[in-house]
């Protein structure tokens, strides 16, 4: 912000140093407090008016509390004078996404065996359907990666639906944290991500809304309009050419 810096440590020394850019946000560093299924992240973030992060909130439990979290958020933040404020709030979910479940199922099947066994580890386990690709597909997907929730492996319509799913629990959020799990090679990675950005963010921008009802009134109306557009043609014709398209030769 301007100030002149003198700082003297063990490795370095500033003299009249300046900052050449002024901080990207004025207010300072915005900073979130991780909650799962207790309150305690809650309390925490709302005494002191942090951010709030909601780590599980596509695990079974996580999610079931989502929506009771966020009026203690509420309530704790009204106490102590701050606004909880929707648009700071942050959800995770892990995701990998491909043009469709069988490529995205083939796209993490070598890897995802090994990811399990990391996570198993940490907690002394090895149970039966870690022995499988497929057995940790379906425990992810359907039952849970450890705290960290459902896993989405899929396409983006899956993920849609999802997000829609915490949309609908929570009230409305401001930002869907894609929590990255090393489960596929980098290019299939980068693909996933790709398709996240071209259909999936689309979707909740509405920025296809227009070119959507353009199609959807095309549909509607496409005998009014494919007539039209047929007349027209054949009056052009005919007014050229003195006759019918149907009887007209080839033009010299």
């Amino acid at each position: 912000r301007g100030e002149v810096v003198n700082m003297e440590t063990d490795w370095f020394t500033l003299r009249d140093a300046r900052a050449q850019l002024p901080t990207y946000n004025p207010a300072g560093i915005e900073i979130a407090t991780a909650s799962t299924m207790s309150p305690n992240g809650s309390v925490l973030a709302g005494t002191h008016g942090l951010s709030l992060l909601s780590l599980a909130a596509s695990s079974p439990s996580g999610f079931e509390v989502l929506d009771r979290n966020w009026g203690v958020y509420e309530k704790v933040c009204a106490e102590h004078g701050h606004v909880a404020d929707r648009s700071t709030w942050r959800l995770v979910n892990p995701m990998f996404l491909a043009e469709t479940r069988a490529d995205a199922e083939k796209a993490v099947s070598r890897r995802i065996g090994s990811m399990a066994a990391y996570v198993n580890r940490q907690t002394g386990q090895n149970p039966d359907w870690a022995q499988t690709p497929e057995g940790v597909i379906d425990q992810w997907r359907n039952d849970t990666l450890g705290e960290f929730g459902q896993a989405i492996i899929g396409t983006p319509d899956e993920a849609i639906a999802q997000i829609e799913r915490l949309i609908e629990k929570t009230g409305g959020f401001g930002t869907m944290l894609i929590l990255h799990v090393d489960m596929a090679n980098w290019e299939d990675t980068k693909r996933s991500y790709e398709l996240f950005a071209s259909e999936v963010i689309p979707h909740f921008k509405n920025r296809n809304r227009g070119r959507e009802a353009s199609l959807q009134f095309a549909e509607d109306n496409r005998d009014y309009l494919i007539g039209g557009l047929v007349g027209a043609i054949t009056k052009a014709h005919t007014d050229y050419y003195g006759q019918p398209v149907e009887s007209a030769g080839a033009p010299a």
